[in-house]
């Protein structure tokens, strides 16, 4: 018989510990009842190293781009599929236009596990979201899809990648990412990550 577990925590360090609980348990209950286990791994990912440096310079970029304004035929579009959403009182379509502040990293705040948390081990890393969806949809239903398909999910995608920080924007306010240029060379200085530690690997998120 197979039998997975799962764990998950904000720290590696903390999740390290979790998880040589649950296989203590697991051990545990098969000297309770004389039968034997075996362990394997399915795979695991590290945590989010957060960029605040990095953040402040993307959410300045995404506020110089700004968002998007739905067509008449959109709007017509989102009402409609708002519809469908069984809320007394639908997110406002004008908030494909606004831009929210800038929050501090929460790590009590609940998130999905994603291999980008082993990427921001090794380079600096920054996440932040574009409405490709009608305001007020929920993620992996057929409402994102349906919006994700049509013009308002590729207004959306078209705004994500442009306030992406260039090499040459972040070196004021992340000089440690940064190479200084050469005094005889006119080309512009590259960003260049240093390597932390690598992050524990016996752990599930």
């Amino acid at each position: 018989m197979a039998n997975g577990a799962f764990a998950r925590s904000p720290y590696n360090t903390t999740l390290h510990d979790i998880w040589e609980w649950i296989q203590n348990i697991a051990k545990g209950a098969a000297l309770m009842t004389g039968t034997t286990m075996d362990i394997s791994g399915i795979g695991s990912y590290a945590n989010i190293i957060p960029n605040d440096p990095l953040a402040a310079v993307a959410q300045r970029n995404l506020q110089e781009v700004g968002g998007y304004k739905m067509t008449a035929d959109e709007e017509k579009f989102a009402l409609e599929l708002q519809k469908t959403f069984k809320m007394d009182t639908p997110p406002s379509l004008a908030s494909t236009n606004e831009v929210e502040p800038l929050r501090k990293f929460d790590p009590n705040e609940p998130a999905a596990s994603t291999d980008v948390g082993d990427v921001s081990w090794h380079v600096p890393t920054i996440g932040f979201s574009a409405a490709t969806f009608v305001p007020g949809s929920a993620a992996h239903t057929w409402q994102a899809t349906a919006a994700a398909g049509m013009s308002i999910g590729q207004k959306g995608m078209v705004v994500a990648p442009r306030p992406s920080p260039s090499p040459d924007s972040t070196c004021s306010p992340i000089r440690r990412w940064c190479r200084p240029p050469k005094p005889t060379s006119p080309k512009r200085s590259r960003a260049r990550a240093t390597t932390p530690p690598s992050p524990p690997t016996r752990s599930l998120r």
